[in-house]
Parts: structure tokens; C-alpha cells; sequence
């Protein structure tokens, strides 16, 4: 008898276990929706934290989805807050795309930028989420820095500099010997300080 009890209450769990993750998948898919929808994406952007930090399960399927939201580049309110997401919820599947739109996307909301704006992640949503996933994106971006492109080596270096960890400090101390950008070389070839 002992056995059957036990082999029942594995059964029952395991129905249990599966109706519970469907319940998970069900709600993050309207979490997902409502991320989408400017009206509702704000709401949904704190939900969809919440329970990522509450439930690991709900942090795989969230992080899971944030690459194809973040590679369609619209640049809207749900577009930032997914790449906001990937960000806080450290999506290391998320560094190819955001490295991809870092060149495409905005950094600067206005026209008018203080010089201290040059230094700091803070209109720049895609370089601040690859800077709190930290040094699993320092290959990609070291790429980066090797672009024919300034404005693109400049914000690659912008996202090590802020990151400030050794393998970013090592990549940006390595690429500065090769910038050919002297604005560069001026703002981001000094340590930064504390």
C-alpha cells in the first residue's frame, strides 16, 4: 500500500507541477500582451519584474521572449521597457539584438545634452541594460569598438566605461592605444573614478 500512496502522490504532483507552469506560461503571455500595448506597457513592466524576481520560471519565460520584442527597433514605450527589462533581469540571450539596435537606437532624448550626458548610461536604454548584464557582454562590445563608425565605437566605450568592471576596464585600456578619435580617446581613456 505504502508504494501506491507514494507512486499516486508523485502522480499528483506532477499534474499539480504542470497545471501550475501552464498557469505561469498563461499569465506571462498577457503580461507580454499588455508590455506591448503602450496603454498598459508601464503596468505590465513592474508585473513582469515582480514575478521574474519572485519565481525563476517566470524569469526564463520572460527573459526567453525580450529578444524578439527588442529586435523589431521601434523605439516606442514597450520597445524601451523591453529593453529596460532585459537590463534588470540580466538577459544574456538579449546581447546579440541589443547589440545589433545599440548603433540604430537613440541615446540622447533632446537636442540639448550637458556635458555630464556624455558620460552617464542615462538616455541611453539599450547601453544601460548591456551594462547591468555586465561582463557577458564585454566581447561583443569590444567588437564594437573595432567599427569604422565613431559614433558607434564612442557609445560601445560609453557602456565599458560606466560598466567599470576588470574585463571592461582591460577592453577599453586595450582600445585606446588603437583610437583614432582623439574626442575618444579624451573622454574615455582615463579610469574612472569613484
Amino acid at each position: 500500500m505504502p508504494k501506491v500512496f507514494s507512486v499516486l502522490v508523485a502522480i499528483l504532483c506532477a499534474v499539480l507541477g504542470t497545471a501550475t507552469s501552464a498557469q505561469q506560461s498563461a499569465s506571462m503571455d498577457v503580461l507580454f500582451a499588455q508590455l506591448g500595448d503602450s496603454t498598459t506597457t508601464d503596468r505590465a513592466f513592474h508585473q513582469i519584474l515582480k514575478a521574474s524576481r519572485k519565481d525563476p520560471a517566470e524569469r526564463t519565460s520572460a527573459v526567453e521572449r525580450l529578444p524578439f520584442i527588442i529586435e523589431k527597433n521601434q523605439g516606442n514605450r514597450p520597445w524601451v521597457n523591453s529593453v529596460v527589462l532585459a537590463g534588470k533581469l540580466k538577459a544574456e540571450n538579449a546581447i546579440p539584438v541589443l547589440i545589433e539596435v545599440l548603433p540604430k537606437s537613440s541615446d540622447t532624448p533632446s537636442v540639448i545634452v550637458g556635458f555630464a550626458d556624455s558620460y552617464t548610461l542615462r538616455n541611453d536604454p539599450v547601453g544601460m541594460a548591456l551594462c547591468e548584464i555586465g561582463d557577458s557582454s564585454v566581447p561583443a562590445l569590444a567588437d564594437l569598438l573595432k567599427s569604422s563608425d565613431s559614433q558607434t565605437r564612442r557609445r560601445a566605450a560609453r557602456v565599458l566605461w560606466n560598466m567599470d568592471s576588470a574585463a571592461s576596464r582591460k577592453v577599453l585600456t586595450d582600445h585606446m592605444e588603437r583610437e583614432t578619435d582623439p574626442g575618444i580617446k579624451q573622454t574615455f581613456g582615463v579610469p574612472k573614478t569613484k
